[in-house]
């Protein structure tokens, strides 16, 4: 063992080294094509307990509780793989909290470092300010491979929380950190920097969650995901799916992304054909910025509309979900880049016929979408991309005081969509029962002959209350845009 390695200390725990199973996928949405591979890891630790100060009620940077096990990053990989992988079964089975300390290297790594029960895992300092300092902040640093840490518990874990913050995660391939399976208790994410991840098959992840993680069956209890930075755009990426923080095919009982700061070339912050109790996204910085035009969107025709093409990506997409509450609310997000197929919000919910609820309602409040020459500003509804997530529409919404400036083919929109290769994937858009209020659309535009406000043939009693500032196209039923003296309610607002 090199004496770099963990801290002496008053107890030694040797164990015999597991193996543990990785697999590598390329990811695609109309194919998945499945590579597994294995490899071991095994080991004997040293490890030292220290008392520390007690942890405050509010999860704040680099903090442990109690007793800690200690572990240093000696740079080399087959050491700092052994040496974290035994840390953190060491904390998972005393309860203790693991404070990586240093630069850890492991060098090609294929899911290698798992966490399989509640246990903290933290760096020694918040890496997500603007300016961070590596000599002062826990990295671990990969070379190559898949995803260097995995949550992956088994069916019989304890309930419990499982905490993974302040690190510095660099230099993935396709993915950063990965949930693969999570059984009961409470899963935090917070305070890690995300950065320097290489593409595979024009795909990327920073956080991934789910049905595109192989291996995964169940993702259940809480997630809250926060004051994260993830920043996927250092190295090339060829048009694709780029993804910073990302659920698909989960059944949390809630979701909450909250205060993360995440840049994109994608879909920046997404859920996917999730069922969820409550689902949070409150007050993100997210920039999704792209060049060129969406494969994906290409295929997808917007009815009425045959040479615009949009729904992909969505800087905050939210598509195809099972929710009983749905929040997102007070979010800053920039898009643009060139690319005219980008939405700023997606959001829409799976067949209410199929759903878990009898009542499903969703807030959109206080959002902020600065836009340059994309598809929409919000988008109710879209097709599906069908095994990943359905079609459906917006129902049931409150969507008031956003701000959407700039420009776009639509400021707010229900539209139809027709997915000529996949029939199945076709979306009549019904989205009823909406209340817009206040929302300020003084400083947008649209463009290539499009709208303020879109209200489409099959949408029914949804209203608009305040100033559209451009053109208003409504052709469904009992829908309502109301101007006049609301106006001035808006603005004392």
């Amino acid at each position: 063992m090199s004496k770099a390695s963990f801290v002496a200390g008053p107890r030694t725990s040797c164990r015999p080294g597991r193996l543990l199973p990785t697999a590598v996928r390329v990811l695609a949405l109309a194919v998945l094509m499945i590579a597994a591979v294995s490899l071991g890891v095994a080991g004997c630790a040293s490890a030292a307990r220290e008392g520390a100060p007690a942890r405050p009620a509010t999860p704040t940077a680099g903090t442990c509780h109690g007793t800690i096990v200690r572990v240093h990053g000696t740079g080399v990989p087959v050491v700092d793989r052994r040496h974290l992988q035994q840390a953190i079964a060491l904390g998972e089975t005393s309860g203790e909290c693991v404070l990586l300390l240093g630069h850890f290297n492991v060098g090609f790594c294929v899911w290698c470092i798992k966490i399989t029960g509640p246990v903290t895992v933290t760096g020694q300092a918040d890496p997500t300010g603007p300016s961070p300092s590596p000599r002062s902040q826990t990295v671990v640093r990969a070379t190559g491979g898949l995803g260097s840490l995995t949550v992956d518990e088994s069916p019989s874990a304890s309930a419990g929380i499982v905490r993974v913050s302040d690190l510095w995660l660099q230099g993935n391939t396709l993915v950063g950190l990965a949930i693969r399976n999570f059984y009961r208790g409470t899963l935090e994410i917070d305070h890690n920097r995300i950065t320097d991840i290489s593409e595979r098959a024009r795909f990327r992840f920073g956080i991934v969650g789910g049905l595109l993680v192989p291996g995964s069956h169940m993702l259940a209890g809480n997630l809250i995901v926060a004051d994260n930075y993830v920043n996927t755009t250092a190295r090339p990426f060829l048009p694709g799916d780029d993804n910073g923080i990302a659920l698909q095919g989960d059944t949390f009982n809630s979701i909450s992304y909250l205060h993360n700061t995440v840049i994109t070339k994608g879909d920046s912050l997404e859920i996917e054909g999730s069922t969820a109790r409550t689902v949070r996204i409150d007050d993100n910085t997210v920039v999704t910025q792209s060049q060129k035009n969406s494969k994906f969107a290409e295929i997808v025709k917007t009815v009425g509309y045959p040479r615009l093409h949009g729904g992909h990506p969505a800087a905050l997409k939210f598509a195809g979900n099972d929710v009983a509450n749905f929040s997102i609310t007070d979010n800053a997000i920039t898009v643009g880049g060139g690319s005219n197929t980008i939405v700023c919000i997606m959001q829409y919910m799976s067949d209410p016929q199929t759903s878990l609820y009898k009542h499903r309602i969703t807030d959109i409040t206080g959002n902020r979408c600065a836009m340059q020459h994309i598809f929409a500003g919000l988008l109710g509804g879209w097709s599906g991309e069908r095994p990943f997530f359905p079609e459906g529409t917006l129902d049931d919404a409150v969507v008031a005081h956003n701000t959407f400036r700039g420009t776009a083919d639509f400021g707010i929109a229900m539209m139809d969509f027709t997915v000529r290769a996949a029939p199945s994937n076709n979306l009549v858009n019904t989205s009823n029962d909406d209340v817009f209020t206040c929302n300020d659309l003084s400083a947008f535009r649209s463009i290539k002959g499009g709208a303020s406000l879109y209200f489409g043939p099959s949408t029914h009693n949804n209203r608009f209350i305040g100033h559209p500032h451009g053109q208003v196209i409504n052709l469904g039923k009992h829908n309502h845009v109301i101007d006049g003296e609301h106006r001035l309610a808006c603005n004392a607002a």
